[in-house]
């Protein structure tokens, strides 16, 4: 092995140098592959405060719920060779206007969507809102945007069909 690596080095500097390059066109690109990188500290960090946020249940309220260390909310993810920007709730309802957004699934997507509302609630003091329940939908409207936020609670994404054998 160690003679295939002292022969083939300027072969191994030359695929470093495309990789790179390869890298860095990507990087001018604007391309981002958001599933490689790292947490990293960030004091600003968080966003909104769970425990004053009308959408977190009580099941999921750590804070309310008793543990004491919050050194885990001062994180965010850093991908690899790009930056994200920090989320911008006035932004996203600025974009958003007059869409619907719907999230289906169990208990993780109920934590995306409780995530989500809470980040909006949190972008401007007193943006006027409702929220609904309907059968296992929960519908957070911002009435100044039109934005409405949307989780059907769907615990089986598929139909169960018994056969027999």
């Amino acid at each position: 092995m160690a003679f295939w690596f002292r022969c083939n080095f300027p072969l191994l500097l030359l695929l470093l140098n495309i990789v790179i390059e390869l890298a860095n066109v990507r990087k001018c690109l604007g391309e981002c592959d958001l599933y490689q990188g790292s947490w990293m500290r960030d004091p600003s960090y968080p966003l909104y405060n769970a425990t004053t946020c009308p959408f977190i249940e009580k099941e999921f309220n750590c804070q309310k719920n008793g543990r004491p260390d919050l050194d885990y909310l001062h994180y965010r993810w850093q991908p690899t060779g790009c930056n994200l920007e920090r989320f911008d709730g006035v932004g996203f309802l600025k974009k958003f206007k007059g869409k619907k957004i719907m999230f289906v699934g169990d208990s993780l997507v109920r934590d995306q969507w409780q995530s989500l509302t809470c980040l909006l609630y949190n972008a401007r003091p007193n943006l006027e809102y409702t929220l609904t329940r309907s059968g296992m939908i929960s519908t957070f409207t911002i009435k100044e945007y039109g934005v409405k936020v949307m989780l059907d609670r769907n615990v089986f994404l598929v139909d169960n069909v018994r056969e027999s054998c």
